[in-house]
């Protein structure tokens, strides 16, 4: 089997939300896997998601404009749509590291709270 993989994937298993249609239509997912540039992701049906959309991962605290690249019965694969046409795309691997970062930032704030007790 061909593996048309452009960047490494890391396996995941976190709950995200599609919404679409002005944010009137909306859907549980499972997000399975991210690239720095995408992700496969899983729901029970495919065919009502449109090629583009908004898909919210709530334990990263982040949304991204998602388009889909492929389409099984029960899977997509999607990549992150830029904003605007001079901005980059918010990348996965970014948004993991952002919330790596500001969960050891928090607990540097509470030993520097602590550090003053003594």
């Amino acid at each position: 089997m061909l593996d048309r993989r452009k960047e490494q994937r890391s396996p995941t298993y976190l709950g995200g939300t599609l919404s679409f249609n002005k944010r009137l239509s909306t859907a549980d997912c499972l997000v399975r896997n991210t690239s720095p540039s995408g992700a496969k992701i899983a729901l029970p049906n495919t065919r009502f998601v449109p090629d583009e959309f908004d898909l919210v991962i709530p334990q990263w605290h982040a949304e991204y404009r998602m388009r889909v690249v492929w389409r099984r019965q029960d899977q997509l694969g999607i990549e992150v749509v830029p904003s605007d046409l001079n901005e980059e795309p918010t990348q996965f691997a970014q948004a993991r590291r952002l919330k790596r970062l500001e969960r050891d930032n928090k607990e540097l704030r509470l030993r520097l709270s602590l550090s003053h007790l003594d």
